[in-house]
């Protein structure tokens, strides 16, 4: 038994030495992973495209036009209110690039407001895609 007994203890050591050697490896792989998501996360910021004056400017207004638009749909107005009262407020009619701006709202909504609003008597056109109060 004496024998077995050895060889039950140097197998006993080996196995202890080869788990810490596992635990060694094992924080070596975790470093090298965190190294490995830093140099991704870097490479990904890197193709990220820059923000230019021009595209900032662009988000701003962009901003701005929601920021009205939720601010006149707050008060339980329609579209079509809104689009009206912008048309009665304009001293020389209302074109679509004026309503969007105001309104934040696509060129098609505004197509369609106008055109309703027309068919309804409330605005008439006065030239190309300029309207004022019937």
């Amino acid at each position: 038994m004496n024998g077995l007994e050895e060889a039950i203890m140097t197998l006993s050591v080996g196995l202890k030495t080869l788990a810490e050697e596992i635990k060694v490896i094992s924080k070596l792989v975790d470093q090298l992973a965190d190294n490995s998501t830093s140099i991704l996360t870097k490479s990904i910021a890197n193709r990220t495209p820059k923000k230019t004056p021009a595209t900032k400017k662009a988000q701003s207004k962009k901003n701005a036009a929601k920021e009205i638009k939720a601010e006149n749909l707050e008060d339980n107005r329609t579209a079509s209110d809104i689009v009206y009262e912008l048309v009665k407020n304009s001293n020389n009619g209302a074109n679509y690039a004026y309503i969007m701006e105001k309104t934040g709202f696509k060129r098609k909504k505004v197509a369609n407001i106008f055109f309703n609003l027309k068919r309804q008597g409330k605005i008439k056109s006065v030239g190309k895609g300029v309207y004022i109060l019937s």
